[in-house]
Parts: structure tokens; sequence; C-alpha cells
């Protein structure tokens, strides 16, 4: 796949810290690094290659697995020794219990030398090989780290815990929830997730934790954000909807507005006019303010899922407020009133199906641009091209055109010519050899690219917004061109 979904597109340094995380931990390595040194990416595609090949076989014996356990206690592996552990499955199960049990488990935690996205203690590791397993047989002893004097081990405790979901789990998930720390009621929120996105959670542990959950709605620190409603409403999902837009809840006066309308936003709760619209007309005054401008921004897409005769003149309006939270909203409302629910996700979906070279051109452009604009903001054109996008440049620079954007289309257009009359690379090492030389030569001027692309005007959220609307066809099932026109301005 060529895109990263979720619209999040990771750095290319979480891939370097996994494949040469001994290197990491010695205080080298970095993005400008592996921009230079192309070998870094073979190694790293070895690195993949090498997991992805990974077998454990059938009749593995119990010393052997027993063997493995032992090593989780050992800070560097360099045998994707956890992995395996994941391979052996339920055989495992009866040898992680056992090091749960043993105390030095609930001491033992590796140095901080390490990179921040490394295991911190072997207690961490057996929690993350349990995680698909869920087995109820593992509650007893999970349970003493629940009330762990250190939160490191009550936050992966809370996880594991509400993960597995039973009956059993019950007094234990509400004390984590109800800890002081917010990380540790996060992580519990998080198991909760996971176990029901696995469909596993019992009916009693959930009826158990939702007054718990109602209850974090407006919890002090923030940390609930928008999971705490978003659970609830996988729980229960009319019961849920009630609470969230009360008087008490929607209303410009309570913080977590915003959250709360994301969610509903999110399970595609038609939020009736009587609620919404009194609530929309007494925000707009305030979106010069924080959070305000984002209560606004969620509230528009509401009114573009549950529209009446005014919705789209209204929302219209707002593609060029001033505030541009509020326009990132209104771009995503008006493609929703014209019945795209998600043209990100569609276009992923169907480049799933067909591949990227086998797509209308119109979802080409959208990914193309969409992945590019995210590209450059999270980590400039250097990271642009390094990474498998890169190999599109031609597809982002056409959509950026279409799409009316010409300020960054120019900024996009000095970057291709940097790598000569042909252009990048469609070819992935090549281009980043080419890269290589480049950044040794050029640094300097691609971060002057970089700052000009981000000081360009044009609000690349709301084209792709009118883009989608535009070509409509592309982006649903069973839609025809012909259907409703459109009036984007």
């Amino acid at each position: 796949m060529d895109y990263i979904k979720l619209g999040i597109i990771i750095s290319v340094a979480i891939f370097l810290y996994l494949a040469f995380r001994e290197y990491f931990s010695e205080g080298g390595g970095g993005f400008h690094d592996w921009v230079t040194n192309p070998d870094y990416r073979k190694a790293a595609s070895d690195y993949f290659a090498a997991r992805a090949a990974l077998v454990v076989p059938d009749d593995i014996s119990e010393s052997e697995i027993r063997g493995m356990v032992e090593r989780l206690f050992v800070e560097k592996d360099q045998d994707f020794n956890k992995e395996r552990l994941k391979l052996v499955g339920i055989k495992a199960l009866p040898f992680l219990i056992e090091a749960l049990e043993d105390p030095q488990t609930a001491v033992k935690m590796f140095s901080k030398d390490g990179h921040a996205l490394a295991e911190r203690s072997p207690f961490e590791r057996i929690c993350n090989i349990l995680e698909p397993l869920a087995p109820p047989s593992a509650v007893g002893a999970l349970s003493r780290y629940i009330v762990h004097d250190n939160e490191h081990f009550r936050v992966y405790a809370a996880l594991a815990m509400a993960n597995i979901g039973t009956a059993e789990c019950i007094p234990h998930t509400l004390k984590s929830l109800t800890d002081q720390n917010p990380q540790v009621c996060t992580f519990g929120m998080y198991g909760i997730d996971r176990g029901i996105t696995a469909q596993r959670s019992e009916k009693a542990f959930l009826d158990a934790v939702f007054p718990t959950l109602i209850e974090l709605l407006t919890r002090d620190d923030l940390s609930t954000t928008r999971t705490a409603p978003e659970l609830l409403l996988a729980i229960d999902r009319d019961r849920a909807t009630e609470i969230l837009i009360s008087s008490a809840s929607l209303t410009v006066d309570n913080d977590r507005s915003h959250y709360n309308l994301l969610a509903l936003n999110n399970a595609k709760v038609k939020i009736p006019h009587e609620r919404l619209l009194p609530f929309l007309k007494t925000v707009k005054p305030l979106i010069d303010k924080y959070p305000h401008s984002y209560e606004y921004s969620a509230a528009l897409v509401s009114y573009a899922l549950n529209p009446d005769s005014n919705a789209e003149e209204v929302i219209q309006s707002e593609l060029n407020s001033a505030e541009e939270v509020v326009r990132t909203g209104a771009g995503e409302a008006i493609v929703i009133l014209h019945g795209v629910l998600d043209a990100y996700e569609y276009a992923l979906k169907r480049m799933d199906d067909v591949g990227f070279d086998n797509l209308p051109s119109p979802l080409k452009h959208y990914l193309a641009v969409r992945i590019y604009d995210s590209e450059v903001n999270n980590g400039g054109h250097t990271q642009f091209f390094a990474n498998s996008s890169g190999g599109h440049w031609m597809e982002s620079l056409d959509g950026l055109k279409e799409m009316g954007a010409h300020e960054r289309a120019k900024v996009l257009e000095e970057a291709i010519k940097l790598f000569g009359v042909s252009g990048p690379s469609r070819n992935g090492e090549n281009r980043h050899k080419e890269l290589a030389k480049l950044v040794s030569r050029h640094r300097k001027l691609f971060e002057s690219l970089d700052q000009r692309y981000y000081s360009c005007t044009e609000d690349v959220n709301v084209l792709l917004a009118k883009y989608a609307v535009q070509n409509k066809q592309h982006f649903m099932e069973g839609a025809r061109s012909e259907d409703s026109p459109l009036h984007i301005v």
C-alpha cells in the first residue's frame, strides 16, 4: 500500500528506530542520516522482511517456550523474541502467567537510555504478547499490578485487564478508570475499546463501566478527550446520545463539547435541530476564542449529518471563514452534505481494491495531494520524496493545479526541478539515492522550499473538499455525475 491510513504519515525516524534500535540507543541517527544514506533504506527493508518471515515450529517444546519467556527479561532483543512468542500463541500462556507471578516482574525495569518507543519493562512486553489472547486466566496475576506503586505497571495492567473484559475484570478496571494518574485512566479506556472491537467484552462488564465512563466526561485533566464519549456510544448508543446532547453537555460552558460532538459525528448520530441549532447560534460569535472554534467546526459537521433547508448556505459561508479550524470543519461538512461521508477513507478503500495506478484520476489526485500536504507539513519535502508517496509526485502536482492551489504547485514544481529534467525517479530506491545527493548539496534550499510551502495561503483542506464534491461520482458507490447540481464557491 502506497499510503498510510488514518491520515497520519509515520515518521521515518520510527522505522529507523525499529531497524537500528541499538544505533539509536547510543544516541546516533536521525532523519537527516536516513535521507543522506540510502543504505539505511535497504537495512530497514531487510529488517521488515526478516520480521515478516518469522515462523515457529508446530512442535516447539515447552523448554524452548520457557526459554523465550525468560529472554523477555533481557533488554536488547536481537532476534525478534517477543514477536516469536506472539506466534507461539496460546501455548505460551502458562509460562507468561508464571512470569507475571514472578516477584522480579513487578520490579524489573529497563534502562532509560533506549528510544522512547522501546518497551520499558518485561511486564510491558508480557502485556503486549497477551493482548491478542486476552486470557481470563490472567486476571488474577494481573490484578496486583493494578495497584502497583509505579504508574508504569498500572498503565499496562489497566490496558491488559480491560482488554479481557470479563465480569471478573470489573473491580480492577473501575479502579484503573478512577486512578489519579491520567495515563492509567486513558489506557484503561483503550483496553475497553480493544475488547469491544474484538467483540469479546461481556455485557456485564460493559454495563458496569458505563456509569464511570459518564463521570469521566467531566474529568478535570482532559485525559478522556473523545475516548469516553466514543466508548459510551459503542456500549449503548441511545443512552449515550441522550447524555451527550443534554443541555448540560452541549453548551459553550462545557469545554468538552468539542470532543462530545466529534464522537457523535464519528458515530454518525443525527443531533435534533432543537438541540443543535441553538448551540450553533450561541457558539458562532465566540469562534475567535479557544475552544469555541473547534466546537463550531464540529457542529457544522453535525449540521451536515442532519441538514435542513438552510444548511448548505450556512456551511458554504464558512468555507471562507477567517478561522482555519472553522474552514476545515466546513470543508468536511460540505462533502457530507453532498453524500460523500468520508472521501479519504473511500479513496483508500478503492486503492486497496484496485491499486493506485488503476484509480480514476480524481481519486489519484485527491490522495496524492492529501498525502503530499501531510508529508511536507510533517517532515518537509525531503520526507515526501524519501517515502513511497514521493513516487506519485506527478499526481500531486497535477492535483494541486486542478484544485487551484497554484502557490503550492509552484513550490512543488521547483522541488521537482532539483532532480533534473526527468524529475524524481518513480522507483523508491533510486529516488532515495537521488535525494541523498541533492540534500548533501542543497539542504538549505530544501528547507527554503519547505518554509515557502508553509507560508502559502491556499487552504488545502477546503480545496480537497471542493474537489471531492465536484467529482463526487468517483467518491461514492452508485453516484452519478448528473446528480444534484453543485454550487461550491
